[in-house]
């Protein structure tokens, strides 16, 4: 849970504990003890003072206010766990059933992502840019004209290659165990 605490001013321990007492007297119901609280106490914060202490076991504020979960090893196994089982899951799914963020879930999966293994990520893209941008554009047509041109000038026999190649470096990422590869081979 994560937890953003603002009070006007700052509470001394012994006046954090006063605080949080209502909670413990009203036998730990939030409701009846915030009432409690403001009548006692009137306009000092008791709700995020209640959930810092269910959350932390402690009164006093935290070093940073925002708690987060980190990666974990744990973690990212259960992620890529789910990935594996299903791959169409969603990132807001993945980080509901596991329960944790989705910062967490979405970094775990970008890190263990390769993008240089299709051919449009590692060849038609930078092939069709090196076409297109190798002089400045004039105008929206002239850069409409020159992709168009660029594409049609791509042979069948350009786009096999790069198929072949993207063929041996997956190849090359399973007889590695998905490590490092690019030093294994020409690709």
């Amino acid at each position: 849970m994560l937890l953003y605490c603002v009070f006007l001013m700052p509470l001394l321990l012994e006046e954090a504990v006063d605080i949080i007492a209502p909670y413990f007297e009203c036998l730990q119901n939030a409701t009846i003890a915030a009432r409690l609280y403001a009548l006692r106490y009137g306009s000092r914060m008791f709700t995020c003072l209640a959930n810092r202490f269910r959350n932390t076991g402690s009164v006093l504020r935290p070093l940073h206010c925002r708690q987060g979960t980190r990666r974990t090893e744990g973690n990212v196994i259960n992620v890529l766990a789910y990935v594996e089982f299903d791959p169409q899951l969603s990132v807001r799914v993945i980080s509901r059933d596991l329960g944790i963020p989705q910062t967490t879930v979405f970094g775990t999966l970008e890190e263990h992502r390769s993008p240089d293994l299709t051919c449009l990520d590692f060849y038609l893209w930078g092939r069709l840019k090196n076409l297109v941008f190798c002089t400045r554009s004039t105008t929206r047509e002239n850069m409409i004209q020159r992709i168009t041109d660029a594409i049609r000038s791509i042979s069948r026999a350009e786009v096999e290659k790069a198929v072949l190649s993207t063929r041996e470096r997956l190849e090359l990422c399973v007889q590695n165990d998905g490590r490092q590869f690019e030093h294994l081979g020409r690709h």
